[in-house]
């Protein structure tokens, strides 16, 4: 049964779980990240019954933020605000929808968004900001976190390119041709040397990380 339910903005196209807290670190909590076809991320307590608002909002701009006033009240305290919806690296907003989310588990205040803006971007959630954009040249579906290398990155696009970062310094480190778009990239919690990548022509491949070809 529903136990309980959260109304937000816009229609929804990503969730991933955290449990960082912004105002208090050290105490883990149960929280949700909301990417919709809005460019923003909204984060919501999952404890929380009939919440009004989300607990705060990752790249609202100035427009955006008058259609949340409208729609919930928000208060603009608690909104990441930015002066324009510009795809300027480590500007504090998204252009387009939020397609993808993977929260950081070795570095707990450390989020990824993917978006149809072209860009993954890295989010620091104890400063509620931008660090770090990488541009793409489509639409940015997927993105994932390796599960013990806190640096490593992984990133799904619509131009059928899966691509490994190392998020230090931002650098592309290995990529792999897909025929079709890439919907889906995954690790295996198993096997962290595997990676697991679905396209929209219905094939499932298997990465190995220092290979240049899938194992199957």
């Amino acid at each position: 049964y529903c136990h309980h339910e959260i109304l937000i903005n816009s229609y929804p196209l990503t969730l991933e779980w955290l449990d960082y807290d912004p105002e208090d670190p050290d105490v883990k909590g149960n929280f949700i990240a909301v990417g919709s076809m809005l460019p923003i991320i909204e984060f919501w307590d999952i404890d929380l019954i009939d919440a009004p608002e989300p607990m705060f909002v990752l790249g609202a701009s100035e427009s955006t933020t008058k259609v949340l006033t409208k729609k919930k009240n928000l208060k603009k305290s608690k909104l990441m605000s930015s002066n324009s919806a510009s795809t300027e690296a480590c500007s504090d907003s998204h252009a387009d929808a939020v397609m993808g989310l993977s929260w950081n588990q070795n570095v707990r205040s450390i989020l990824a968004s993917a978006s149809a803006d072209n860009t993954a971007r890295i989010w620091d959630l104890s400063e509620l900001k931008c660090l770090l954009s990488l541009q793409h040249p489509n639409k940015v579906q997927t993105i994932q976190w390796h599960p013990s290398d806190p640096s490593l990155l992984v990133t799904g696009c619509y131009d059928g390119i899966v691509r490994m970062y190392n998020c230090e310094n931002g650098t592309l480190i290995k990529h792999w041709q897909f025929t079709g778009e890439i919907e889906k990239v995954l690790w295996n919690h198993l096997n962290s040397n595997l990676l697991l990548v679905s396209t929209n022509q219905m094939h499932v491949f298997c990465l190995e990380k220092s290979s240049d070809s899938p194992c199957f």
